[in-house]
């Protein structure tokens, strides 16, 4: 593999293949390199996650550019796309689940989050039911208990 090739598996791999540099070494990485004939290059990379970017360089080799015998090497691994994240469930979105659970089984007729704590893991809803031709307003501390059970407890004012 080439220099060239190289580059052109990066643009295939990730959405954008940026700036392709030499790296800055200290003098003595750069007299080993030189006397080994190779270069040391870094391509900077974008790639696309859901509706981001990531950037991230790739390091690479190249000995003897520009000469027949020229051959390029990844630096340490062949690169990889980025791990793909597992998506984080935050208490709003359990507490929005359980909601439309509730109104599923028509037993509010609609829910809202008046405010929630992340770190704490508990909301404050105002839930909306109906009764005959009312509809009552009744508001909830929900909060995870000590087995990870949601709970509502009604807010008596």
């Amino acid at each position: 593999m080439n220099k060239q090739e190289i580059l052109a598996e990066l643009a295939a791999k990730f959405e954008i293949l940026g700036k392709v540099a030499l790296n800055q070494l200290s003098v003595t990485d750069e007299q080993t390199l030189t006397e080994e004939g190779m270069k040391w290059y870094i391509a900077h990379v974008w790639e696309k996650q859901g509706k981001s970017l990531i950037g991230r360089n790739i390091h690479f080799y190249v000995r003897d550019e520009g000469e027949i015998s020229e051959v390029a090497f990844y630096h340490q691994a062949l690169p990889t796309e980025t791990l793909q994240t597992t998506p984080v469930t935050i208490f709003r979105d359990i507490v929005l689940a359980e909601i439309e659970k509730k109104i599923a089984a028509n037993v509010i007729v609609k829910g809202v989050i008046d405010s929630v704590n992340e770190t704490a893991e508990y909301a404050i809803i105002n839930a909306y039911k109906s009764e005959m031709s009312d509809v009552i307003i009744k508001r909830y501390f929900v909060y995870n208990d000590t087995a990870a059970k949601l709970q509502f407890t009604e807010i008596k004012e």
